[in-house]
Parts: C-alpha cells; structure tokens; sequence
C-alpha cells in the first residue's frame, strides 16, 4: 500500500520546527499550508527552512479566516495577499490552497481556481482536539483506507509527539 502524503494546517508556529526536524530524520517530505499574516520574525525563517528542506508550501489565507462568510472580493483578498506574501518570504508560489476550517463552497472555490490554486478540501485528522495515541491510530487509519493526504496541524503538541511513531510506521512519504 502506498504511504499517505503528510501536510501541517496553520503554520508556521514553534512546533513547525519540531515538525520540520522530525520529518528530516526519517527523509519525508509534506505540503505546510501556511497563514500570510504569521510570516514574521522566526516564523519568516520558518517558511524560508519548509522550501529549503523540500517541503511544498500551500496557501492557508492570509489571516484564518472562514471563507464562506465574507463575500466572493474579501475571499479572493485574503487568497491573493497570502499568495503574495509566500511567494515574497519563501520564494515559491503555492499552488495548493487549503480553506481554514475546510470551509468552502461553490464560491470559495470559484475564486480559488480563478487564482491558479488546487484545493485541498478534505477535513483534517482532527487532531487538535485528541491525544497524541488517538492521532497515531487515526493516522493509522487513514493509511489502511488509503487515503492521499494526512491532514494535521501545527501548533499541536501532540502531533509533534505522534510524528516520530507515524513516520517510523512508514505511513507517510
């Protein structure tokens, strides 16, 4: 079976670091969907290590968001000024696009497509609101349903703590 692709909502943050080092040691490589308005300070070096080590980074608004109430202008400025912001701090345009809380719709999507992006809208792991043994067995889970993308997030210590035991399972690639 083949491994799951990993990839980190709301970044960067402290724990994108933890992240980072951790998919180093077992050669992985994931997509950070990262938020414009936190690339400042260590996170903007942060952001510069993701594309350095290889990592795809992915559009995740310039603010957080819920795209489904604001209207079609602020959703396209919210998409394009973290575009903007990325490309600036990292180097790279993010093609992959991922709505804060997998809030979309028809016009979030339109929108979206009409910057260029692909969208990423399948709900996450939930794993901000478990223990870090529950989000070791969901990502278990989802590599035995064969899915193509385990969502997780950053800033969520027990992530950082569940990592190591997803990777060394040989879940992720």
């Amino acid at each position: 079976m083949p491994a799951v692709r990993v990839a980190f909502d709301d970044g960067p943050d402290i724990t994108t670091i933890a992240n980072l080092d951790t998919l180093r040691k077992y050669g992985v490589h994931g997509t950070f969907f990262l938020v414009g308005n936190r690339l400042r300070g260590e996170q903007l070096r942060t952001a510069r290590r993701i594309v350095a080590e290889g990592h795809e980074v992915g559009n995740h608004t310039w603010s957080h968001a819920r795209l489904t109430e604001l209207p079609s202008a602020d959703v396209r400025a919210e998409i394009a000024r973290a575009d903007t912001e990325i490309q600036s701090v990292c180097g790279v345009w993010p093609e992959a696009f991922r709505p804060p809380y997998v809030a979309s719709d028809a016009a979030v999507r339109e929108v979206a497509h009409e910057l260029g992006h692909t969208c990423h809208e399948r709900t996450s792991t939930g794993d901000y609101a478990k223990r870090t043994e529950d989000i070791i067995d969901v990502a278990g889970e989802w590599y035995d349903a064969g899915e193509s993308v385990l969502y997780l997030h950053c800033g969520v210590p027990a992530t950082v703590f569940a990592m190591p035991t997803i990777l060394a399972n040989g879940w992720c690639s």
